[in-house]
């Protein structure tokens, strides 16, 4: 399924035509180190005599010969914005693929809620004919059927509220893959009822997983990129004090001048109103410093989720052996309590607790089994990445997508020369 929304989905399509974008953008950056071609034509018409009519054409060819700098960084500025689209587009990647399994997971949890109100509802059906026969026969008052009917009624509501829950989460699946799903699809996630989550996950333990999560976020390695991308701004900044030096090459024809072919070297500077360039110089700074500070709060929200994940994961996994320790033995009342008040040493409204203590011990085991399973989907995802975690790769051959967040990667240089 993620597999599938990765190729479908429209924020993944829209981030990669971003991409191809920005690899355009790199291209242009690139011809702004070649010649530019002009063509200029003039017609001049008189009144007085059709013989001082003139016509004349020049053919212009000039060729930035130094610019300080400025067309190197506008390269640099042009392919670190590449990268920062492609680590959007794994951004976007990572949440599609999270948000499915946020939907399967409460799918789980529905489809695991609904199974043990069925049961339970059927346990009622037949706990509701078994009082009514003891009322006929003059064993059981009336009241006992009465709770029974009002025990019955109970859990179909929960029932309806599971099964609403599920259309929900089916509905967010086939919005996230774009078509029609059946449950039958899903029939061997819904109808798994074992502890499945962590049986080829190791815990490598909080302070790994924060090591791990900063180096395989793309969120990260995006701001690292924007950073490059200011700081290319602030030496393009400094550029425009420098002035520009070229070379322009004419040939100029016209109908009452020879032709002629001239070569100017020039060089012209444009230093902006008043002390403008300078005050760019400092924004320039400024949003250097910014990015820096949204980098810092981006690494703290990824120690936080996985902080949160982790701890959801653990406290999860010592739940489960309570709660189906506690499933069992609500299940071994229930069976002795039917047992008792049949021999007449419990009452009805003792069977009924009972009954619905076996529901809710079902229904607290569904619920802690999918969460433990999503937290650790989502703890895998931010370890290993996820690529590794669709190609099921263990973490010693994932492949290093960020080098260690305290060391920003190199800004890639032009390979044309500082010009």
């Amino acid at each position: 399924m993620i597999r599938e929304a990765l190729d479908t989905h429209p924020a993944v399509l829209a981030a990669r035509q971003a991409q191809d974008s920005a690899r355009f953008d790199v291209e242009g950056a690139r011809w702004q180190f070649y010649p530019t071609p002009s063509i200029a034509y003039e017609a001049t018409s008189r009144q007085t005599s059709a013989a001082a009519n003139q016509r004349s054409g020049v053919l212009r060819l000039q060729q930035p010969l130094w610019t300080g700098g400025r067309l190197t960084f506008q390269l640099d500025r042009a392919r670190a914005n590449e990268q920062v689209s492609g680590s959007a587009v794994d951004v976007e990647r990572r949440d599609v693929a999270l948000r499915i399994i946020q939907a399967l997971g409460e799918l789980r949890t529905a489809a695991l809620k609904r199974l043990a109100y069925r049961r339970s509802g059927a346990l009622h059906v037949e706990y509701q004919a078994l009082v009514q026969r003891r009322v006929a026969e003059g064993l059981s008052p009336q009241g006992d059927v009465v709770l029974a009917r009002s025990r019955l009624v109970s859990v179909r509501a929960d029932l309806e509220a599971a099964q609403v829950q599920q259309a929900q989460a089916l509905n967010r699946l086939e919005l996230l893959l774009g078509r029609s799903l059946e449950l039958e699809e899903l029939a061997e996630i819904l109808a798994d009822a074992r502890d499945d989550a962590g049986a080829d996950w190791a815990n490598p333990g909080l302070e790994a997983l924060l090591t791990r999560a900063a180096q395989a976020s793309p969120a990260l390695q995006r701001a690292l990129f924007e950073i490059d991308v200011r700081r290319t701004e602030v030496d393009l900044a400094r550029s425009s004090l420098a002035p520009q030096v070229s070379v322009r090459a004419e040939h100029a024809r016209g109908s009452t001048t020879s032709s002629a072919s001239t070569l100017h070297l020039s060089v012209a500077s444009n230093f902006g109103p008043g002390l403008s360039d300078r005050s760019g110089i400092s924004a320039a700074l400024r949003r250097v410093d910014s990015k820096q500070a949204e980098l810092e709060a981006r690494r703290r929200d990824v120690a936080d989720q996985v902080r949160a994940d982790y701890l959801t994961a653990e406290s999860s996994e010592r739940r489960l052996q309570v709660l189906s320790d506690a499933a069992a033995l609500a299940a071994d009342v229930l069976v002795t309590w039917r047992r008792q008040f049949l021999a007449g040493r419990k009452t009805w409204q003792d069977l009924m607790n009972a009954a619905r203590e076996k529901a809710q011990a079902d229904v607290q085991l569904a619920e802690t089994r999918s969460v433990y399973w999503a937290a650790v989907q989502r703890l895998r995802i931010a370890a290993d990445g996820l690529d590794a975690y669709l190609d099921g790769l263990p973490a010693a051959e994932r492949p290093a997508t960020l080098p260690p967040t305290d060391v920003r990667p190199s800004t890639p240089s032009s390979t044309e020369g500082a010009r």
